[in-house]
Formats: C-alpha cells, structure tokens, sequence
C-alpha cells in the first residue's frame, strides 16, 4: 500500500521512468575539473585552471609548452595528464604544479600530435601523419606505437575511439578509426577492416562496460553495436543538422548527441529526450551517467533505478514500497503498519536489501533517512539477518554525504564510490589537502589512518615556515602513537625542499634500517648511513653501503673511511672472499697494512700458478712476511717444506716425463712406487721425514693399484709390518681378490682366533677356519662352520668335532 502523501513524488518518478531514455538530474559528480584558458585544445593556453566538483578554483598552473592537443586525468592516483603539440606529456601529481614529463618518442616530436583520448590509466595520441602512439602506465611510460595504417595512407580520418585495455583479453588498447564508409581497428599488431558500409562515421563512442559502440552517421543516424561488430542492436534517424560537438554514452543505457546548448538522449529501444541549456555545453561520460558542464552549471544526469522505479511509481505494491509505507503508518501510530509487515512477510529480506540499495542511489537526506529507516526496521523482523551490508551502506552515505558538501566538491554517487573504492577516495581528499576530514573519514569506514598522517607530515614540511626542530616535534608528536610509523616518505620530501637538516632529524625516527640507510646515502650522509647499517648488525646491509661508497669514492679514500670501523672491515673482507676476488681484497690489506693477511692471500693464489719459478718467488715472498714473527715459525718451516716439494717434483717430471707437480709427499711417494722406482720413492721418504707406518700404508696401496701380487707378498714377509697385517687382508679383499687376501689371514696374529675365523669365512676359507677352531678348542664354532662347507670339508669337519667331544 502507498501512502497518498507521497503521490506527487512518486508521480514525477512515473513520469520519468516510462521514457525509454529515462534519466535522473542530480548534482555535480565527485571530479576535479581541468578547465584551460578557452575551451578548445588548439588555443594556445598559459595556464591551466583546475576547479572542484562545485565550481571553486583550486589552483592555477602556469603552462608554457606550446599548444595543449590533450588533457585528461589518471583514474588511481588521481593526476592531471596534459599532452603538448610537441609531443611531450606532463603528469602533474599533486595541485601545486609539481609534474614529471615524458616524451612521445621521435615520431610524435617530428610529425606533431593533433588529439588525444584517455582511459584511467592511460592514453592514445593521433599524429599529424595518421599514426597512433599508446602510453599505458603513467609511473612508468613506455610510448609505443600502434599498427600502421599505410594501406589507407591517403584516406582521412573521419573519427576515431579507443576501447581501453581492461575490456580485451589481450589486455592491450585497440583504436576504432572510422575510414571511408568503414571502420578499422587498430592495436598493437594488426590493423582489421570490419568492412562496414553503413559509414562515413563522424563521431564514434565505446560504452563505460566496453560491450557496445555507438557510431555517428554523416547523414544524422546513431547507430548502436556490439563491441565485437557481431549484432547492431538499434538504428534511429536523428533531426541533428551537419556534425555534433560530441557523442558519448550516458552510463550503459543511453546515448547522447551534444550540439551547441543541446543535448539529444537516445534510449535503448529509441526513444529520446532532448535537454536545454542557456549556454554551449559540455559533456563527460560515467560508468553510471553523464556528466554536464556549461558556463553556469554541472548537472549529474543517470537513469533511474529500477529499485527506485518499484518503492515510488504510483500505485507500486513491490514488498520494498510497502515496507517503506509500513514505517509512514509506523510513526502515525497506526495498525495497519504490522498489518502490511505480514503481508510481505515472505518477501521481507528482499524488501530490506531494495531499501538499502535505494537508500545508496539517493542524493537527499530526507529520503536516504526514509529508506535506511525502513530497512531498518523490516530487519528487526527477520529472525536471522546479515546486517553487513546495512552498516556498510550507512557508512558510505554518512561519508558521501560529507563528500558532496559545496567546501569539498567531490559529488560522487555510491556506484561511484565502490568503483573507486574509499582508500581510492580518501587519497583524493588529500590531494586537496583535506586532512581532517580524511582522518575523519579513515576512522568512521576503520581504515588504515597512516598515510592520512604522513601526507599531513609532508605537507607540513613543505608549507611550515617554523624551524626544523619545532616541525620535527609537531610530526614525531602526532606520528609516535601509530606503531611501525615510517618516516621515509617526509624525509625524502624534506630532503627536496631543501630542508637537510629535518630530513636528518626524520631518518633517526625510522624503525626499519633497510629505509634508513637509503636515505641516509641519498642525502650523502655516508657517514651516519655507515653506522646506522653498523647499528642494525644486518651484515647485507653494510654490503649495500659499502658498495656503494666504493663507487662513490677512491680507493684510498673507501679504505680510509672504513679503516676505524672492524665491524665494516670484517663484513667487506667477507664480501671479497665471497667473490673470490683477489685484487680488491689485496688492495685492503695493502691499505689496512695487514702484512700477514697479505701473505695467506699470497699463499692461496700461488697454490693456482701454472709457472713454477713465479710460484717459487711467490713463496719465498710469503715465507720473508712469516719470518717476521716468531708466532709463524710453524706456517715458515711448511711453506720452506713446500718449496722443497715443488723442487724436486719439477725435477721428477724432467726424470720421468710423468705428472708429479701438484701433488702431495705421500702422492709423489706412491706415484714413483707405481713407476717401480723404489729406491727413489724411499729417498723421498727419507728426504721429507714420512713416518713409517705411512710409508707402509703407501707402498700397500700402490702395490694394491698395481695388482702386484708378488711384490706385495714380498714386500710383506720382508720384516714385521709396523701397521700389522690385517690391513693387507682388507686392501686385497677390497680389490676383489680373496685369494690373495686368504694368505695374509695366518699373518694377523694381533687379532682374535673368531677374528680369524671370521676373515677365513669371508674369503671361502672354510677348512682353515675349521682347522683355526680345532686350535682353539672352539666346538661351537666347528658346529657353526659344518653348514657352509663343501661336502669333502663337511666330513673333515665332523672328524674335528668327534674327535673333541670325545676328549671332553
């Protein structure tokens, strides 16, 4: 049931939403307006005026870059692009006329740029020569041009659009060039004729969701197509004389002609509506509407919300219009409003959700209470609801709200607002330095408050005119209650304003060193970076510095400045060894005068030369540094013993054209043993004081890789091992020879008699452990050995254990 009260609204609401064009007005729309000295591009501008959403002028900014040929702005962050005749691009960052510039390429500077067209983070650029530049990031720009268009070289362009990257797979930009009667399009590869015939197209438009295009016939026809030129969804024949000033879309659903003071609607089943003004108008598409501008005015323009349509259109009996009833007879104190709750008691959580998403759309107060206040209560009966979306949308109006106030000027609509995002919205309010209210509304919606206090900070450097210390107080003061505060972002602002003393002072408050030290090193305090890196005990981060200071300074001068510092010394020492690089580590010991160190590191590299008599002089070299302390005399007599080695393996390889430098004494010793060369592997036994016990290990494993058998034999009878004999064993059993290693089982008599048995075992010698436990009187052991026996060792085997269970 509607209540009568609120016929006349819901009548104007009727009214509205039976044109099949159907729009709402609303109020100017949450954008900062970059306006030019004259409204057309081609005037030669000297600055550039940006205004608010409610008219009120910001900031003026000098221009004096030649002819403006484009002007837009960057969706996140929110950056005023600006597209120069020249070919060069400035991407102003804040209001102050602070910018960073760019260049087209060579291409652009030559032939000149004649218009541009923006998306949210990017843009094309036509040249005088037909051709297309793209540009799809603005912190990092890398211009790249579009396919050529060399096949239709001497055709002109009668107008073109771009479908931005986000709507293609290919996540690439593509042009719409309207060429003839038909229309190309243009990306990075290719260009592709869609061989339409319905052309010439005078304007061209791609909706805010990149499904559809609308085109603009020379003979007064808007003609609406899918994005993939598959289906035309409507032809309307138009009373716009000669060419329009623009045609864009108006959100989704709509499409507008713009000529002069006028504007022609055009609904999705073809019916229009046409809007008047006093003076020529301007307009802007949204994702939700349009946006208009005159001399006088900026007016909102969207459809209106089905939502909306079903809670007001005279007679509605949608649950959401009773609901809303239901609260109007609530605070009259009558009946029927539980009377009409039962009713849509069934469809009562649909009715809630239409209330709230109503709420949203709504630009007045009254009603947006209205609404809120019947979801409100249709909520209270409903057993189990979520009431999520209830506290977020009363959060969003209550900051929309505040937003939209004339002092501000960012008029945005809540479908505007969750593209954006609110992080996306408070940055906004801080580029226009509304810190406050930022702060406010980061704490109503719980978001994050740090970049609210560090934007303030440096702000406030830039601004303050007080001395260093009192500005640094007033910023450690406000930024010392949020844990993990950095102070990078101030101090590097404080840094370019000149204000080095402050940015010094800042770097101190900074809780991580891996911030700190950059700083510290951009300011060319290498010194107090130095030591902060030393502070951290982080041994990557004194590299970094380090190796930066050793780009930054001479040798000498490097080696100086870390000459007082050990904890730096020991860290680059480390880095050098890392490396393995020689040179700079030998030019630190040079200039830390550590003499010894130097000498190891001699030593080290001398053990890599190929050159005998350079590897000779480098030891020498080592051994008159080691001389020098009585606390060496152990690294002296090795490296005079080494000398001696190297010596006589050189004069080995003349003897013997064999390989011996390089090797060790007990290699050299084994290798000549090899060689049959005895007595000469005995002299170097002799000469470097071998130990005999190694001597024999030696001569057992050249004879062992020799497979020398009876020299090993000989070799082993020549007198009493002094390492034993069960090392024989156990070499010639490794070498696969069980044979060999059964002779020398009798020999190990330092060993057990099971020992033995044990070694008989393993190289088939069953009779001899047999007859080995006989001796030992072992009758378990004799039981033990009968199952691996052979059947004539069997036998002799049950001898043995007859014979001692009848002597016991």
């Amino acid at each position: 049931m509607v209540n009568n009260s609120r016929k006349k609204r819901a009548l104007e609401a009727k009214a509205r939403a039976e044109r099949e064009g159907r729009t709402q007005e609303r109020q100017p729309r949450n954008q900062t307006w970059a306006l030019k000295d004259g409204w057309r591009n081609v005037i030669l501008a000297t600055s550039i005026s940006i205004y608010s959403g409610a008219g009120q002028l910001i900031k003026k900014i000098p221009w004096d870059n030649g002819r403006i040929r484009g002007l837009g702005w960057s969706a996140s962050p929110e950056h005023l692009v600006v597209v120069s005749e020249n070919g060069n691009a400035r991407c102003y960052y804040d209001f102050e006329g602070n910018f960073t510039q760019f260049s087209l390429g060579k291409l652009a500077e030559s032939n000149g740029v004649l218009e541009c067209q923006f998306w949210d983070n990017g843009f094309v650029a036509l040249l005088s020569n037909n051709t297309f530049v793209s540009v799809s990031k603005y912190d990092d720009p890398n211009p790249r041009p579009l396919a050529s268009t060399a096949g239709y070289a001497d055709k002109s362009i009668h107008s073109w659009a771009i479908v931005p990257p986000f709507y293609q797979l290919g996540q690439h930009v593509e042009v719409l060039i309207s060429i003839d009667n038909t229309v190309l399009v243009l990306d990075t590869n290719e260009a592709r004729d869609k061989y339409l015939e319905e052309g010439p197209f005078s304007h061209m438009s791609v909706s805010p969701n990149g499904d559809f295009i609308a085109l603009f016939t020379v003979t007064g026809h808007i003609w609406v197509i899918t994005s993939d030129f598959h289906r035309k969804v409507s032809d309307l024949k138009t009373d716009v004389v000669g060419t329009p000033d623009q045609l864009l879309w108006c959100g989704n659903h709509a499409v507008a002609v713009v000529t002069g003071d006028e504007i022609l609607l055009v609904g999705p089943q073809g019916g229009t509506l046409n809007l008047y003004y006093d003076s020529p108008v301007f307009a802007i598409s949204e994702i939700d509407g349009m946006r208009t501008i005159t001399e006088e005015k900026h007016d909102f323009y969207s459809m209106v919300p089905e939502s909306i349509v079903n809670i007001f259109k005279i007679g509605s009996v949608s649950p959401a219009a009773i609901l809303l009833d239901c609260v109007e007879q609530l605070d009259r104190n009558s009946p029927k409003a539980d009377e009409n709750l039962q009713i849509i008691r069934a469809s009562l959580p649909d009715a809630v959700n239409a209330c709230i998403e109503a709420a949203g759309y709504e630009f007045e107060s009254y009603w947006q209470k209205a609404l809120l206040k019947a979801a409100a209560f249709g909520k209270a009966a409903i057993d189990l609801y979520d009431s999520d979306y209830f506290v977020q949308m009363c959060e969003y109006i209550r900051v929309l709200n505040v937003v939209r106030q004339i002092n501000v000027g960012l008029l945005i609509s809540h479908t505007q607002l969750v593209s954006l995002t609110p992080n996306k919205l408070i940055d906004r309010l801080l580029l226009r330095k509304m810190h406050l209210l930022a702060f406010k509304c980061t704490e109503y919606l719980r978001l994050p408050q740090y970049k609210v206090y560090i934007h303030w900070a440096c702000s406030k450097v830039r601004i303050s005119n007080a001395d260093d210390e009192t500005v640094c107080r007033e910023i450690v003061a406000k930024l010392g209650a949020l844990s993990g505060a950095s102070y990078e972002e101030i101090a590097t602002t404080a840094h370019e304003e000149g204000r080095s003393k402050l940015a010094i002072m800042l770097t101190h408050y900074e809780p991580r060193p891996g911030k700190q030290v950059p700083l510290l090193l951009n300011m060319n305090e290498q010194e107090l970076a130095l030591d902060k890196a030393i502070e951290s005990f982080d041994a990557n981060l004194i590299i970094y510095v380090l190796l930066y200071l050793q780009q930054k300074l001479t040798i000498a001068a490097f080696y100086r400045f870390i000459s007082d510092k050990p904890m730096a010394s020991r860290c680059f020492e480390f880095y050098c060894k890392q490396l393995n690089n020689h040179k700079l580590l030998s030019d630190f010991y040079y200039q830390d005068d550590r003499r010894f160190e130097s000498a190891q590191l001699l030593l080290n590299q001398s053990f890599k030369e190929t050159d005998l008599d350079v590897q000779q002089d480098t030891l020498k070299e080592v051994i008159q540094t080691f001389q020098e302390s009585k606390e060496k005399s152990f690294e002296v007599k090795a490296i005079e013993e080494q000398s001696k080695l190297l010596k006589l393996q050189a004069q080995l390889e003349l003897d013997y054209d064999s390989t011996f430098v390089g090797q060790t004494v007990s290699q050299t010793i084994s290798t000549l043993l090899s060689m049959s060369q005895h007595s000469r592997a005995v002299k170097v036994k002799d000469e470097f004081k071998v130990p005999e016990r190694r001597f024999y290990w030696i001569k057992l494993q050249a004879y062992i890789a020799r497979r020398d058998w009876d020299e090993l034999h000989k070799f082993a009878r020549a007198k009493k091992s002094p390492i034993g004999y069960l090392p024989f064993f156990n070499q010639c059993y490794k070498a696969g020879s069980k044979r060999q290693a059964l002779l020398y089982v009798p020999m190990c008599t330092d060993v057990s008699y099971k020992q033995r048995i044990d070694m008989y075992i393993q190289v088939d010698g069953i009779r001899q452990a047999a007859q080995e436990a006989v001796k030992a009187k072992d009758l378990q052991a004799l039981e033990e050995l009968e199952p691996l026996a052979t059947t004539t060792v069997r036998s002799e085997i049950a001898d043995f254990v007859n014979q001692l269970k009848s002597k016991n």
